[in-house]
């Protein structure tokens, strides 16, 4: 294990933090990552579950830029449809972030956001 002053991120090899004094943001004009979420979901054809929680979890990096995304405690061959949706739409966030700071330094930090799917709402 390297050392690092954040925790080591074995998928991605990288040094974060889980919390920073300024916390990583979505930016996509006048839109928060959930209108973004609900604006970009589709519900897959070949699923038949419609409601479910999924723990999206990755990585905003020094630059802003999205790595090792993930579907918490789940190998990506054994997602489901809605799972996969999850990290499709997760993907197409990349470079609409800003970094974490701590201390006015740029940092990587661990993200893991619960998103809750009912499609009968």
């Amino acid at each position: 294990m390297i050392s690092c002053d954040g925790i080591y991120d074995e998928v991605t090899g990288k040094c974060v933090y889980l919390v920073a004094e300024k916390m990583p943001v979505f930016d996509n004009c006048n839109c928060d990552f959930n209108c973004f979420f609900i604006r970009e979901f589709k519900h897959p054809n070949d699923c038949d579950l419609t409601i479910t929680k999924v723990n999206a979890v990755f990585i905003i990096d020094e630059n802003g830029q999205l790595v090792g995304e993930r579907i918490k405690n789940k190998n990506e061959k054994d997602l489901n449809p809605l799972e996969k949706e999850v990290l499709t739409i997760i993907r197409r966030t990349n470079g609409k972030w800003s970094p974490g700071e701590i201390r006015s330094k740029k940092v990587a930090v661990l993200m893991t956001l619960p998103i809750n799917i009912d499609v009968n709402r």
